[in-house]
């Protein structure tokens, strides 16, 4: 799915969930969530067993989910170019305005270990400049998406 598909899913797609959940059932509240778009994560399937991504997940018969893709040096965040760190920061606000249709939301966590999960590391990604500076404060909503 290309960067500005991924970007605005959280707009097109699960602010409208959460709308229609919050409406018909009870009030929604999602919790950790991150700015992964695979699961090449470390230790995100289990030690060692690989990842759906690039079909190196042990014990699983589907085919990979890129075929052509890798998760090696994936998350290596010193390599994350200022592009790629403006994607990010894109789809975490996004996230971010879509599951205030509920009653919130709460990041992943606030620091991995060494940062080695980049992707879930809300610390990192503040320090790096793909997490707002302050949350309440945002330059990417659902409302620009929705009219698009």
């Amino acid at each position: 799915m290309p960067r500005h598909v991924q970007a605005d899913f959280p707009c097109k797609v699960w602010k409208k969930d959460l709308n229609e959940s919050s409406t018909l059932t009870v009030p929604t509240m999602v919790g950790e969530f991150s700015v992964a778009t695979n699961d090449c994560g470390k230790y995100l399937n289990g030690v060692g067993l690989g990842a759906r991504y690039d079909g190196t997940l042990e014990d699983i018969v589907t085919q990979p989910v890129c075929p052509n893709c890798s998760c090696q040096g994936i998350d290596n965040w010193t390599n994350f170019s200022p592009e790629y760190k403006r994607f990010l920061l894109e789809f975490m606000e996004k996230q971010m305005d879509a599951y205030e249709s509920g009653i919130g939301w709460f990041y992943w966590t606030y620091k991995t270990e060494d940062h080695v999960n980049p992707h879930w590391d809300y610390l990192l990604a503040w320090e790096q400049g793909y997490a707002p500076k302050d949350v309440n404060v945002r330059q990417h909503t659902c409302t620009a998406t929705v009219t698009k």
